[in-house]
């Protein structure tokens, strides 16, 4: 069950690491606009769909160039300054996505190193890369 869970472990933790810093979304101020795959991995982590919406040129807020779409938290009032900063978290997010991957890659080559059938192991793995795939086109 580990090898046939494991690519869609790796590509959500993948996925996952990639919004944490809204890399999946135009950012107005810096003139940002993700590549395709970006967005397409984002659609599938979010929604679990293909079907990414193409906008136009991003509008700016009124009273700023921030996009309030990247805006993860919830709006101050004028004049109030946020108690915390999210970035410290978003890193641990992203550290834990790390080592999500590395350990799951590890567990791949473990399988594949010390199991007794790497037949079984390969079937495994290409069904977890297959079915999903599958499922997303219908």
């Amino acid at each position: 069950m580990g090898l046939f869970f494991s690519p869609a472990i790796l590509f959500f933790a993948f996925s996952g690491a990639l919004q944490t810093f809204n890399l999946h979304k135009t950012d107005a101020r810096t003139g940002y606009t993700p590549p395709m795959w970006i967005q397409e991995i984002a659609q599938i982590h979010k929604s679990q769909n293909m079907n990414v919406r193409t906008k136009g040129k991003p509008k700016k807020a009124e009273s700023d160039t921030v996009d309030p779409e990247l805006d993860d938290a919830p709006a101050l009032k004028k004049g109030a300054t946020p108690n915390h900063s999210a970035l410290p978290m978003k890193w641990f997010v992203v550290l834990m996505s790390s080592g999500l991957i590395v350990t799951t890659a590890l567990g791949i080559y473990m399988s594949f190193s010390y199991g007794g059938y790497p037949r079984l192991a390969w079937v495994a793995l290409i069904a977890g890369v297959v079915v999903p795939i599958a499922l997303l086109m219908f």
